[in-house]
């Protein structure tokens, strides 16, 4: 199944190893979603001639192509490779990955208020254009503007990071 290459592919990137195995899957992926594609142009003539319409499958998960995204920025922009996805795709990611649900937790509230209350302007949940994370919050101090993440327990198993918090904390240093 593709969400399971998806998956691997992910974990990969999590883990930061082998590179060489994930260009394999990207290519899958790509083989995959071009196939898929070719057939949902094809259905969609013949639905048209014979006036049919069903339900399908929906082919890459709005998660499944966040992680694709999450994987492709840690091969392309961590590791300096070129990207292995079609443009198209890669916009389907990128798109994917920037319309999920941004919650603002008790804790994060705090500390933006805590800046204001200093004297700093801060800006909210600012998309960084390099990689297409939500930034917590963008402060602004006298001679520069600085990132601030706010994990609270939902980055965290136990005492460890989780693996988007992993490969979030990496791909914005």
């Amino acid at each position: 199944k593709t969400a399971d290459i998806t998956l691997i592919l992910w974990s990969l990137a999590v883990l930061n190893q082998n590179p060489d195995a994930a260009a394999q899957l990207f290519s899958e992926i790509c083989t995959r979603y071009q196939s898929e594609e070719q057939k949902e142009a094809f259905g969609g003539l013949i639905q048209k001639f014979l006036n049919v319409h069903e339900e399908k499958e929906e082919y890459l998960t709005l998660e499944d192509l966040s992680k694709i995204h999450q994987a492709s920025t840690w091969f392309s922009v961590e590791l300096g490779n070129t990207s292995l996805l079609p443009e198209d795709l890669q916009h389907k990611c990128w798109s994917a990955f920037t319309s999920r649900e941004k919650n603002t937790s008790l804790l994060q509230k705090d500390v933006i208020a805590t800046f204001r209350s200093l004297g700093h302007a801060v800006q909210e949940e600012v998309t960084c254009g390099r990689t297409a994370y939500s930034i917590d919050a963008v402060v602004s101090g006298k001679d520069l503007d600085f990132a601030v993440e706010v994990d609270g327990p939902s980055h965290f198993i136990g005492l460890l990071p989780t693996g988007s918090t992993i490969l979030k904390r990496r791909q914005l240093s």
